[in-house]
């Protein structure tokens, strides 16, 4: 996931006289040298430094080196980071074939994981779908150390979304909506779809789901429309839900209430997949890149995946 950050730092400056010359250059300079392209203070992996928000006056004359000078600043970065549970199309480079592990790329970064069985068939070279148990930003290297699991979209999500569709604030579900509707409309993606698309994959679109209307909260699995269990684990404004037991109360994020902090977690799975989807496309580019993939799209496509 690629977000914007500010940290503040300071430097130390070898030649002040000159760099007084043009701080704000120079110091842009100095910190694209020093950042861009590595991780940062065990948080991120900096993609780029895109600008100095402030910088403070440049000391110099310091008693251990009266011709050394220093300067605090704050500056505005790309940053790559990659939160527990995020999907990433990832591709093995090596396999262990009698343990059935496998090294991965992925994005800025490698994993090793366990291949479970309905993955057994994958072969040196081919992408597979990964979602992040923990990824390590160690400073001042180039690369992310990710812990990962084979993502599987046919595991029984035993969570329940429930939420009152006329107490959602729309104006927050929105731009994930369109999110929704440009990966919909786009042709490549469409291609993508329909290649992994079965009988199983099952549900309501998010945004029919908003559209219903009645006196009772609805409750929505990942994969659509579900049913009540004894055994879920719900997610939901009503923690007296009979015969579930295991209630999860969505508490308000911010300014949004618990019904909008429901949906949006549900939007987030549903996103989270889009995005694999959308990361398939450069990689199944041509008819030769699927017939590539065959056998691993051949297990996807089994599986139950969320409603797009």
């Amino acid at each position: 996931m690629r977000i914007k950050r500010v940290f503040t730092e300071s430097l130390d400056i070898a030649d002040p006289i000159s760099f007084a010359a043009d701080v704000p250059s120079n110091l842009l300079e100095r910190c694209r040298e020093i950042y861009a392209g590595k991780c940062h203070r065990g948080e991120c992996l900096i993609l780029s430094v895109d600008k100095i928000l402030k910088w403070s006056e440049l000391h110099v004359g310091f008693e251990y080196d009266p011709s050394m000078g220093q300067i605090n600043y704050k500056m505005e970065c790309t940053v790559m980071i990659y939160p527990p549970g995020e999907m990433l199309l990832a591709k093995c480079f090596q396999i262990d074939q009698t343990a059935r592990i496998a090294a991965l790329a992925i994005p800025h970064g490698a994993c090793v994981t366990t291949l479970p069985e309905f993955m057994s068939s994958l072969r040196v070279g081919q992408h597979i779908v990964v979602s992040v148990v923990k990824a390590i930003y160690n400073t001042g290297t180039d690369v992310v150390s990710a812990s990962v699991t084979v993502y599987n979209p046919g595991t029984v999500d035993n969570r329940i979304f429930v939420f009152d569709p006329k107490l959602v604030d729309r104006a927050e579900i929105e731009p994930f909506i369109r999110e929704i509707a440009d990966i919909k409309a786009d042709d490549n993606c469409k291609k993508i779809l329909t290649t992994l698309d079965n009988s199983t994959t099952v549900g309501t679109p998010i945004e029919r789901i908003l559209d219903m209307t009645g006196e009772a909260s609805v409750a929505v699995t990942r994969n659509g429309v579900g049913k009540m269990s004894a055994t879920a684990t719900v997610l939901g404004a009503d923690t007296n839900t009979p015969n579930t037991p295991n209630t999860v109360k969505m508490i308000p994020v911010g300014e949004l209430n618990e019904h909008t902090a429901i949906v949006l977690a549900l939007c987030n799975d549903i996103i989270s997949w889009a995005n694999v989807v959308k990361s398939f496309v450069g990689v199944l580019a041509t008819s030769e890149d699927i017939i590539a993939h065959r056998n691993v799209l051949a297990v996807y496509k089994k599986l139950v995946k969320p409603t797009i």
